[in-house]
């Protein structure tokens, strides 16, 4: 305690760096008694300052941080308001998924990416809304964390827009899509997911295989392997190897060929 009157000539110091250190430190301390400083720092004219000031607002659990945070959420800056969008992450009321939306909606993609990210560790329903939106974004790191997301929401009404994206023109994105498919336990989307491990892209073969082994029995699996052999490449190989080879998938693990 000894130290917080310290740290208060240290965040009015000219060299930002300092500000920024003594924002950083701030966490520390008693949440109650930091939090008039951190408002102080958080009109910094140094968005690096305004940075490090949402980093350690993301420990904190009270509903005036969350306040601030709302206040930071809509900074000038783009990395201030990414770094805002992640700190959601600890707060998860129903006022933080409104501001989320609010920030998956912004200029820069680098920001939505991040919301979506925050998104993931939701895992709640009331999220599918604001992630339907997203999983239509320009961005393709927005659309493929999008997939992601939904995947862990684990929801039988997430197939039809999981599907939609297996289909995406960006490989990334049909990755995550087929992982989620696999994730979330949906068997309707088995003969998508055979379709895409039978495609070229490493990524997007391996993802999809490995969701067969979410979903098909082992005898499946041989015989897809049996059947398209010739057709897979490396990445889907992989995968089923890993499959059929992990201990106790089988008790002879010459029978492959």
């Amino acid at each position: 305690a000894k130290a917080l009157p310290l740290l208060r000539d240290l965040a009015k110091d000219k060299d930002s760096d300092v500000r920024s250190a003594a924002a950083s430190a701030i966490g520390s301390f008693n949440q109650t008694k930091a939090l008039p400083l951190l408002r102080e720092l958080a009109k910094d004219h140094d968005s690096n300052v305004r940075r490090a000031t949402v980093w350690t607002l993301e420990n904190f659990k009270q509903a005036k941080a969350l306040l601030l945070l709302w206040k930071l959420a809509k900074d000038q800056n783009s990395d201030v308001r990414s770094a805002a969008a992640r700190a959601l992450r600890n707060f998860k009321q129903a006022n933080s998924l409104w501001l989320l939306g609010e920030l998956a909606k912004d200029k820069d993609s680098a920001v939505r990416r991040q919301a979506v990210w925050t998104l993931w560790d939701f895992k709640q329903a009331e999220a599918l809304p604001l992630l339907r939106r997203l999983a239509k974004d320009q961005n393709s790191e927005v659309r493929s964390g999008a997939a992601r997301a939904l995947g862990n929401l684990k929801q039988a009404n997430i197939s039809p827009l999981l599907r939609q994206l297996a289909k995406d023109r960006d490989a990334d994105v049909r990755s995550e899509a087929a992982r989620a498919l696999g994730d979330s336990k949906q068997t309707e989307a088995l003969p998508l997911l055979r379709k895409l491990a039978l495609e070229p892209d490493d990524r997007v073969a391996y993802a999809a295989a490995q969701s067969l082994g979410e979903l098909c029995s082992q005898k499946e699996l041989e015989d897809f392997l049996c059947q398209h052999d010739q057709q897979l490449c490396a990445g889907a190989l992989t995968a089923l190897d890993e499959l059929l080879y992990m201990p106790g998938w089988l008790k002879d693990k010459g029978t492959r060929r």
